[in-house]
C-alpha cells in the first residue's frame, strides 16, 4: 500500500516500478552525481547508461503468487509505509486522504474500524472509549516516537481478534510528516514553550530579518463555569504579537474539509507561502515557540 507521495518526501528520487502479492517494488536513484563531469567518455558512457534505466523497470514482473505469510490462521499481512498488520482474511484497509494519518478496516461494504497515525502519546492509552460499541488500543515506538491508534467496532469484532491484530502490529519507518510535526510542537509545550492561537495579520522586516504579526486571541471551549453556543468561543485580544521568522514550518488547513494540505506538506513559512496560500489571513494557527524563537505554525481547525 505504498502510495506514490509516499515517495515524494524522500531525500533521493524514488519511483515505484511494481505492485502486487503484498509487496511494493521501487528504486532509488543516486543522490549526487556518480561520474567525473571533466571526463567526456566516462560521462558519456554514464549518461548513456542512465538513459537505459527505463528498460529495466518495463522488464520487471512478478513471478509466482507467493505473499507475505500470517502467523494467524484465517489472516493477511497487509501494509504500508508506516506499518504492517495481520487482519482477517475478507477484511480490506483503505487510506483515508486528507485524513493524515488514517487507515479505514472494511469487511466487505462496512466499515469495521480504523487505524491511525497520531501525536506520540496525545491520549489516554487505555481500551475505554466513550462508545460502549468500540474497542480501542494504542502501539507506541519509543524509537521512532510515534503512536498508532487501532479502533474496532463490536459488532464486527472481539477481544481476540483485536488481540491478534495489536499482536501482529509492526512499525515500519515511513516519513516525516504533519502528524510528527504536531508531537515535536508538544515536546516543545513539554519543555516549557509557548502556545498563542490566533490569525497571521501581515509579514514585515524587523532588524533586516522577515518576522509576521499575529493577532492574539483566546480560544475558549465549554467548561463548568461557561457554556458557548456552539460549544467555543474565540475572545479577541486585541492584541498584536511579532515573531522573527527563520526555517519556521507551517502546517495549514485548507478547504474544503480544512484539514492539513497534505500529510506531508510542511512549508516553510515564507514569501513562497504567502503567494501559494493566499487565504493565510483568514485561517487560524497555532503558533508554537520554544527559547525565544518561534518554532512551528500548525492549522487550527475552527468549525
Amino acid at each position: 500500500m505504498i502510495t506514490k507521495e509516499d515517495m515524494q518526501p524522500a531525500p533521493v528520487g524514488q519511483q515505484i516500478i511494481l505492485q502486487g502479492n503484498g509487496y511494493t517494488y521501487f528504486t532509488i536513484e543516486p543522490s549526487d552525481v556518480q561520474y567525473p563531469p571533466d571526463d567526456k567518455e566516462v560521462s558519456s558512457e554514464y549518461k548513456a547508461m542512465s538513459e537505459r534505466i527505463p528498460e529495466i523497470y518495463n522488464s520487471i514482473s512478478i513471478l509466482g503468487n507467493q505473499k507475505p505469510k500470517a502467523d494467524n490462521e484465517g489472516f493477511k499481512v497487509v501494509g504500508s509505509s508506516f506499518f504492517t498488520v495481520e487482519i482477517p482474511s475478507d477484511w480490506e484497509i483503505k487510506f483515508m486522504k486528507g485524513s493524515p494519518l488514517l487507515w479505514n478496516i472494511y469487511a466487505g461494504n462496512n466499515n469495521v474500524g480504523e487505524i491511525e497515525l497520531i501525536p506520540y502519546k496525545s491520549e489516554v492509552t487505555n481500551e475505554t472509549t466513550a462508545d460502549v460499541g468500540m474497542m480501542r488500543e494504542y502501539l507506541f515506538n519509543d524509537k521512532t516516537s510515534r503512536e498508532f491508534r487501532i479502533t474496532l467496532k463490536r459488532e464486527y469484532a472481539d477481544k481476540i481478534i483485536m488481540g491478534k491484530i495489536k499482536n501482529s502490529f509492526e512499525f515500519a519507518d515511513g516519513f516525516y510528516n504533519v502528524v510528527d510535526l504536531q508531537y515535536t510542537a508538544e515536546q516543545y509545550l513539554a519543555g516549557g514553550g509557548r502556545k498563542v492561537f490566533g490569525t497571521i495579520k501581515d509579514f514585515q522586516m524587523e532588524n533586516g530579518k522577515p518576522a509576521i504579526r499575529v493577532h492574539v486571541m483566546k480560544f475558549l471551549t465549554d467548561s463548568p463555569n461557561n457554556e458557548y453556543p456552539n460549544g467555543f468561543q474565540i475572545e479577541d485580544l486585541d492584541q498584536i504579537e511579532t515573531y522573527p521568522l527563520e526555517g519556521v514550518h507551517i502546517a495549514p488547513l485548507v478547504a474544503p474539509n480544512y484539514s492539513t494540505y497534505g500529510a506531508y506538506e510542511m512549508p516553510l513559512l515564507d514569501e513562497t507561502f504567502i503567494i501559494n496560500y493566499k487565504n493565510y489571513k483568514r485561517s487560524f494557527y497555532d503558533i508554537i515557540g520554544s527559547d525565544g524563537q518561534l518554532k512551528i505554525v500548525l492549522g487550527h481547525y475552527v468549525p
